[in-house]
């Protein structure tokens, strides 16, 4: 989390979308693979809060696997 500029609802929207940035030489790639890997290589998920002002917080989670059947908790 920071207490940053934030990001707009709009954004928000499309952050996640390949080929979207807000940075004038960006190449939109960084939060597609960051939701890539999260999601479908670690099963988990990305969840993010931002408030324009105010900052953003990002909370990613991964489930773990239990011991004997190898099943994800």
């Amino acid at each position: 989390s920071d207490t940053g500029c934030g990001i707009s609802e709009e954004n928000q929207k499309r952050m996640f979308v390949q080929a979207f940035s807000t940075k004038k030489e960006g190449s939109g790639i960084g939060m597609v693979a960051i939701k890539t890997i999260v999601s479908k290589d670690l099963y988990g998920s990305i969840e993010v809060e931002s408030y324009e002002g105010m900052g953003s917080k990002f909370v990613i989670t991964i489930p773990i696997k239990s011991g004997e059947d190898n099943n994800y908790v």
